[in-house]
């Protein structure tokens, strides 16, 4: 994902040293680390989160929605017959604009 140059240059940052720790703790650090990556260089592609806000800090707060590639804007996936001020469980992703420049559905059972 993203440049090799981008890598380099924010990816570095991010990959502390890291203790000895069991495998599951290392994979989801791992993963974290890829994340704030893609976050840095700005490449954001379809389907990845680019706002979550979780009351109870389950999961990482994160604020990228300007960070969708070119042709993605940053869309919320809760159902519109819902209302929810947290978005732990619907955050909103990057998703595809239509050939118009609108936006496609936001219920997109595939973004899930």
């Amino acid at each position: 994902f993203g440049s090799s140059a981008c890598l380099a240059s924010k990816c570095n940052t991010f990959a502390p040293s890291l203790p000895a720790m069991p495998a599951s703790c290392f994979a989801m650090v791992l993963s974290l680390v890829f994340a704030m990556c893609k976050l840095a260089c700005g490449t954001l592609g379809t389907g990845d989160v680019c706002f979550r806000f979780c009351e109870d800090d389950r999961k990482p707060f994160v604020s990228a929605r300007a960070d969708c590639s070119s042709g993605l804007t940053c869309q919320p996936t809760l159902p519109e017959d819902q209302a929810a001020f947290d978005t732990c469980d619907f955050p909103h992703v990057c998703h595809p604009l239509d050939k118009d420049g609108a936006t496609k559905s936001n219920n997109d059972s595939s973004l899930r």
